[in-house]
This record gives C-alpha cells, structure tokens and sequence, in this order.
C-alpha cells in the first residue's frame, strides 16, 4: 500500500474538457490536488461534486492502485498519486507548449490560399 503524503498547493489548472477519466484528462486530477478539497476543486472545474468524485474513483479503479485518501482536512495523495500528479502536470505542460508553438506558427506562415466550394482550379 502507498504511504499517503500531504498535498501541496500547485497551479495546474485545466478543465474537463471531453473524457473526465484522469489517464484521458489529467487537469481533472490536477485540480483535486490544487484545491485540496474535493467540492472546491468541483467548483473549479463547474461539475458538481458527486460527479468528480465518481471520477476519480473509476480513475482509480482504472489504474488498480488508491490515489488519495479522502479525510475531515481534505485531501492527502498516495505515493501513487504523486507520481500521477506528477506526470498529469508534465502532460498538461506539454499540451500548453504544443498550442503555444501552433499560435507561433501560425503567425509566422501566410494564410491559406481561399476557394470557392466546387471550384475546381484549371490545370
């Protein structure tokens, strides 16, 4: 069993997008350990409590291992929730780098040129 391990405050941020399961969504989690409070981090995330906690649940069910333990002074990870917070922080990162690089990009390349639908160009 992972020996639990008090949250840290982290701005991770995100919301839940499409899929709510953490392995698809890793702001879901993220926000959990951000609030350290279930129903604020539900707030967050404008679900309702309940809601985000059913996910997290089958997020753990998903990955067979417990990842935070659910107490009167909120939240606390498993080592196995730290090491996903960890990696959920890294994926969300790297998707902000991904969108900021195709914001550069696209600034820098000329727009496509327009067509008509159904026209066909001669050649």
């Amino acid at each position: 069993m992972s020996r639990p391990s008090r949250l840290r405050r982290r701005n991770c941020g995100g919301d839940l997008g499409g899929n709510a399961h953490g392995t698809s969504n890793p702001p879901l989690f993220s926000s959990c350990g951000q609030e350290e409070n279930i129903t604020r981090a539900a707030d967050v995330l404008h679900v309702t409590q309940p809601t985000l906690s059913r996910q997290i649940m089958d997020l753990e069910r998903e990955l067979g291992t417990a990842l935070m333990l659910r107490g009167k002074n909120g939240l606390t990870l498993t080592d196995d929730g730290i090491f996903f917070r960890q990696r959920a922080e890294e994926i969300v990162e790297l998707a902000g780098r991904l969108e900021r690089a195709f914001v550069e990009k696209n600034k820098e390349s000329p727009p496509l040129p327009k067509r008509s639908l159904g026209h066909t160009p001669a050649g």
